[in-house]
């Protein structure tokens, strides 16, 4: 399944400068999607997807601290698109 558009990492590294080895942990995530589209620790985000169409997911991979990712995987043509990644805003009590 092609990793189509990755434009949302580089955005990414411009607006958050993470550090290098959390920039390359989640670089070589995002890049394990061309092969495994639905790999741990990614999970479906249901209000954003249009099934039969296609899934939107989201994951933080692990060694990142809390820098998220999210995907849609287009079914028609197997495509993945990224389409944000950065640290989410922590909700109080966390």
């Amino acid at each position: 399944m092609p990793l189509r558009n990755t434009e949302a990492l580089d955005e990414w590294a411009r607006r958050e400068n993470p550090p290098y080895t959390t920039w390359r942990i989640v670089s070589e995530w995002i890049q394990s999607l061309d092969a495994t589209p639905r790999q741990a620790p990614s999970v479906p985000f249901p209000e954003l997807s249009d099934l039969p169409h296609f899934e939107v997911r989201y994951a933080e991979p692990h060694g990142t601290d809390g820098v998220a990712a999210f995907y849609r995987r287009e079914f028609l043509g197997e495509v993945v698109d990224l389409i944000w990644v950065g640290r989410l805003p922590r909700r109080s009590g966390r």
